[in-house]
């Protein structure tokens, strides 16, 4: 049940550099509409688009903002394969945020035993992350998801 939230295939440090360069082209708003995108793109992101979005979530503090911001148990749902895509590709310095933001996701999903998952990675990972203490928080005071709607 958890293996979504769990599988890593590092990518290549070369597709790695290539995928910032591009980023690094593109003005702040540019980068923050396709992280808007990616992040709830119907059909599901993969490949180079998943690594994409890895990237823009582990660099840009704003990003990783924007998308709780626009979480909810509405768009949970939709975010959450893009995510878990995110999550399977993503580079060393973008993956405990990636895991965080994918907890918050499965939790408000109703996927509970995945965001318990992503939440116990995230501890292990960096106890200090700020996104990883509101799961953390959250999980450990059982609120329930409609409590994040409000």
């Amino acid at each position: 049940a958890v293996a979504p939230v769990t599988t890593w295939h590092p990518p290549a440090p070369e597709e790695v550099a290539n995928h910032l360069t591009e980023l690094d082209r593109m003005s702040a708003e540019e980068r923050m509409q396709l992280l808007q995108g990616l992040v709830e793109s119907d059909p599901p992101v993969d490949g180079a688009d998943a690594l994409t979005l890895a990237c823009l979530l582990g660099e840009l503090d704003e990003g990783a903002a924007e998308v709780i911001a626009q979480l909810s148990m509405t768009t949970a749902g939709r975010m959450w394969p893009n995510l878990v895509a995110a999550r399977q590709v993503a580079p060393e310095f973008a993956q405990t945020t990636v895991v965080a933001l994918l907890g918050l996701a499965s939790w408000l999903a109703g996927r509970g035993p995945q965001a318990t998952s992503c939440a116990e990675q995230v501890h292990d990972s960096d106890p200090h992350h700020p996104i990883g203490g509101l799961l953390t928080r959250i999980h450990a005071l059982g609120i329930p998801p409609r409590r994040w709607d409000r």
